[in-house]
């Protein structure tokens, strides 16, 4: 496939619209709707800081309707921006874009200025006619997970599943057969137009009629009807016109990633059997194969004898380690490896095991700190026709960026952007985890919920920059107060959730709580001005209160309402009893289940 072999240079759009982070918002969205274009690159000093795309734009509408207009863009892009050199293949682009939930990556330069931007849309338009010439029809290719929504729902709604599942657009049905499509683009266009998000339906708004596809129809004539029609995404059908799915070009993203990669098997086999049949003549497969070692660029490749002795080192290692094959031949492998590693034990190991195994891989890394390099190497026998081991082969990649950007992607899933603090999914994993050790331990877990007081008329006074300045400060806090074990985790606004694993009960959990509070309730300096929170918590014990993580959260949820209703001026916190007890409208109804204050 021709666009596989072409550089990120070559594909992306050099055209960049940037902003300062300073720009308002709905300056930031109205120039996203001028141009056209799904996203914007926010940039300081030529460098790119982060990116606001149109899903930022839903999760805002989603949580603020269209009344955020003129705060800055840098209090709601995304960063950091993941970027990729613009010398790179294209095949990154395609690890990148198909392995994560983001359609633009920004290219730059070798100073790290912006260089231009990638997206599935730039992937998609260049594809050639040999990257579906098998046949493939849209069933193939297709997502079989469609978010659809009847035309009667409101729009607010519709925002919040869109912001909630992270997904792109909902399809507008009736009968299972597709009336429209709500996009983020759509939103855009609220904002834009300051259409009442609360006031409105789907129905009303959506992007009609849906653009659809049949189930049978090849997979190229599908990318061309997108290429032609500027979209994303197409609504697939069955002959009676019902809903099967969805294909969109992070669909064929996806597929072209697993096409590349049988495409080096089928260039791996090819090369092996012309090396099999050149066996008869040594002089030129020893010349085919010092060319074709010299050749991988980006794989470092060192030859031992049977006594580990380095016999061949080709220029990718010299690179890689950074010195020069003269200087290793003839040294002993595991005296390179032990100079140039810290964790050089898992590839002597790797060593031993190959007489039986064949080949073994390892990982290391190579420098310390910031100079830290990540490594993936793999150790295999080299043995003569009488299967007996003469050597052996080690390969090593430099797989540092990748490492890096999978960090980045994994940490963006898991973690609040704003606190660091772990989020929602994050915190109700731990939380799963914790009621099964808890439950075979026999021992005693408590959950704290706990919501700020006065932090709306931080916001309100003193802008949503500062509420922020607070919810960082606190959250570095109460990670002072938690012990080692503890989960701290910002699940929205200002809500925060604490496992408390091992608690030993009430009185060690009252202790706990009241060291949160009072860590809250000491005055904060924001921007010259002191300012001050309290806090409203809700503590509910397991196995004591509840007997699992919904009706423990309940429980929990339950009491910190309770304790809210109950604030003036200083903190509360009430424990919370049987959760069964409560009556469908979230009420205690019963006496003895009624939350009581801690004191």
């Amino acid at each position: 496939m021709a666009i596989l072999k072409s550089r990120v240079g070559e594909v992306l759009t050099e055209r960049v619209v940037g902003v300062p982070p300073r720009t308002p918002i709905g300056e930031a969205v109205r120039l996203m709707r001028g141009k056209n274009i799904s996203s914007i690159v926010v940039i300081e000093d030529g460098r790119p800081v982060g990116i606001f795309t149109e899903r930022n734009v839903v999760r805002l509408a989603a949580s603020r309707g269209v009344a955020f207009a003129a705060a800055p863009i840098s209090d709601v892009m995304s960063a950091p921006v993941l970027t990729v050199p613009r010398e790179s293949y294209i095949y990154d682009v395609f690890n990148l874009l198909g392995n994560s939930k983001i359609r633009h990556l920004v290219a730059v330069n070798e100073d790290g200025s912006v260089a231009g931007m990638i997206s599935q849309t730039n992937l998609v338009d260049h594809l050639g006619e040999d990257c579906f010439v098998r046949g493939e029809t849209v069933a193939d290719i297709m997502s079989r997970i469609v978010f659809s929504v009847p035309p009667t729902t409101s729009v607010l709604r519709a925002l919040t599943e869109m912001a909630d599942k992270s997904i792109s657009c909902l399809v507008v049905a009736e009968n299972g057969r597709p009336l429209g499509l709500l996009s983020e683009r759509d939103v855009a266009a609220f904002v834009c137009e300051g259409v009442d998000v609360s006031r409105r339906n789907v129905g009303e708004v959506m992007t009609a009629p849906a653009l659809c596809v049949s189930l049978r129809e090849p997979a190229r004539r599908a990318i061309s009807l997108m290429r032609a029609r500027r979209v994303r995404r197409l609504v697939v059908t069955d002959e009676e016109g019902v809903i099967q799915g969805l294909t969109t070009q992070t669909n064929i993203v996806k597929n072209l990633e697993s096409r590349y990669i049988e495409t080096l098997r089928e260039v791996i086999r090819e090369k092996d059997e012309a090396l099999r049949s050149t066996s008869s003549d040594l002089e030129e497969k020893t010349i085919y194969l010092d060319a074709l070692l010299h050749s991988l660029e980006h794989v470092g490749v060192v030859a031992t004898d049977v006594d580990c002795r380095i016999r061949y080192f080709n220029p990718a290692a010299e690179r890689l380690l950074g010195v020069r094959a003269g200087e290793m031949i003839g040294c002993d492998v595991h005296d390179t490896i032990e100079d140039y590693f810290t964790e050089h034990s898992r590839f002597e190991n790797s060593v031993r095991l190959t007489r039986d195994h064949g080949s073994l891989g390892f990982s290391a890394f190579l420098g310390e700190g910031a100079e830290r390099r990540y490594m993936r190497g793999r150790v295999g026998a080299i043995r003569d026709q009488g299967n007996e081991v003469r050597g052996y082969l080690l390969t090593l990649s430099d797989i540092t960026e990748r490492k890096l950007a999978e960090d980045t992607i994994r940490r963006m899933a898991f973690y609040d952007a704003l606190t660091d603090l772990p989020n929602r999914l994050l915190f109700r994993d731990r939380l799963e985890l914790e009621l099964a050790r808890t439950a075979r331990s026999g021992s005693c877990m408590g959950l704290l919920c706990m919501d700020l007081n006065g932090f709306k008329e931080i916001n309100d006074t003193l802008g949503h920059q500062a509420g922020d300045k607070v919810l960082q400060i606190l959250a570095r806090r109460v990670e002072d107060v938690v012990r080692r074990n503890d989960t701290a985790a910002r699940v929205g606004g200002d809500e925060f959730l604490f496992i408390l694993p091992d608690v030993g009960g009430e009185v060690h959990a009252r202790a706990l709580a009241a060291r949160l509070t009072s860590a809250v309730e000491k005055p904060l300096n924001i921007g010259g001005a002191e300012v001050g929170v309290t806090a409203s918590l809700g503590l509910a014990l397991f196995p004591e209160h509840a007997g699992d993580a919904d009706a423990l959260l309940r429980a929990a949820d339950r009491a910190m309402y309770v304790a809210k209703s109950r604030a003036d001026d200083r903190s509360c916190c009430v424990l919370a009893e049987c959760d069964e007890t409560a009556d469908p409208g979230g009420e205690v109804t019963d006496a003895r289940s009624r939350p009581r204050a801690l004191h």
